[in-house]
């Protein structure tokens, strides 16, 4: 890829994943304040689809988010679903408004289908 074809791949991450008010901050740390959790989240899946993925795979991506971070999360993951990428993640006690995002859902219990 060329550089503009680079640049321009990353502005349209950052557009879909609502990452363009922070694009210029720094990630942080335990000392050091950063982007914020759901931002984190979202990061992770942008360096994810920069490789301009068909399937991912998430572990618990909305674990640790407050109620709207988890949402955001949840419907940016609906939009790449909808666009054609494969979106398989794990997910404990998602609410309601997030369990009616998903096409396909398997209860697992103790390791075994419900």
């Amino acid at each position: 890829m060329t550089d503009e074809e680079i640049d321009e791949n990353v502005n349209k991450l950052l557009k879909l994943l609502d990452l363009e008010k922070c694009k210029d901050s720094q990630i942080g740390d335990s000392e050091k304040r950063g982007i914020s959790g759901g931002e984190k989240k979202r990061l992770c899946i942008a360096i994810e689809l920069v490789k301009k993925v068909e399937v991912i795979v998430l572990d618990e991506p909305t674990s640790g988010l407050d109620t709207f971070s988890a949402y955001l999360v949840m419907k940016i993951l609906r939009d790449l679903a909808n666009k054609g990428i494969t979106v398989i993640c794990t997910i404990h006690q998602p609410s309601s408004e997030i369990v009616t995002m998903f096409d396909n859902i398997i209860l697992l219990t103790s390791g075994n289908c419900v």
